[in-house]
């Protein structure tokens, strides 16, 4: 009644490698965390002994599993801006410098795009913190709306958002801008008028580590806003194709 058992024999394994099977239940007041399973090759290979001390582990894993995932909980909150869901400054401090190590042992592209809202100080000065809170929430869930389960969302501080595209070049970067400035663009905010952002977007390089990408993307940044806001600054080489 605990568990339900499926295998599959490695190639030349003898089709009765499991034939004897015992389950114990990780139970808490909150109620069932999990089980503890063994297997064996033997019939009837597992006697009361056996059982009770899966029990009794079993019973000392509960506290510890639980303990854990409050542990989590508190650590989760320290890393989430409390307004957007979106991982804080905290969070993408160490969420970019994890990817980075992915990537490179994976062999694989990561692309970093930040988006500053322009103009977001007139939006509290004219209509209120209020109102400036409620746009940043309805910015937050456009770039939701266009984001990948993998992508990694941040707030950065601020008006300022990145988003980590992991397992993604350049050119699909540049994409992925392009259809959130169309969303955006086609929304209603709670200011009853357009809101625009400025960008920069770049791909992991050789010898690049955290702080290095962070500045870079703040750079470009700036002078996505010095060349008159609303637009993308990257560094991609769009030669090949």
């Amino acid at each position: 009644r605990s568990v339900t058992v499926q295998w599959a024999p490695a190639p030349g394994a003898p089709e009765d490698a499991v034939r004897s099977a015992l389950a114990v239940p990780i139970e808490h007041e909150s109620g069932r965390l999990g089980t503890i399973s063994a297997y064996a090759r033997a019939p009837r290979a597992f006697g009361q002994e056996h059982a009770d001390a899966l029990v009794a582990l079993a019973a000392e894993a509960s506290p510890a599993i639980v303990n854990a995932r409050l542990h989590e909980a508190t650590v989760e909150l320290v890393r989430t801006d409390a307004m957007t869901g979106f991982r804080n400054r905290r969070g993408y401090d160490e969420a970019l410098e994890l990817e980075i190590a992915r990537a490179r042992r994976g062999g694989r592209p990561l692309t970093v795009v930040v988006f500053d809202l322009d103009l977001f100080h007139d939006v509290n000065a004219r209509f209120g913190y209020q109102v400036g809170d409620a746009v940043l929430t309805e910015f937050t869930e456009l770039v939701r709306s266009v984001s990948r389960a993998s992508d990694i969302l941040c707030r950065r501080g601020g008006e300022e958002f990145v988003v980590l595209l992991p397992d993604t070049e350049c050119r699909e970067g540049i994409r992925f801008d392009a259809r959130l400035r169309g969303t955006v663009a086609a929304a209603e905010f709670a200011t009853g008028g357009p809101i625009t952002y400025s960008a920069g977007l770049t791909e992991l390089r050789d010898g690049d580590d955290a702080a290095g990408i962070d500045e870079r993307i703040g750079r470009m940044v700036l002078s996505a806003k010095a060349d008159g806001r609303n637009r993308l600054v990257h560094d991609c080489d769009l030669r090949s194709p």
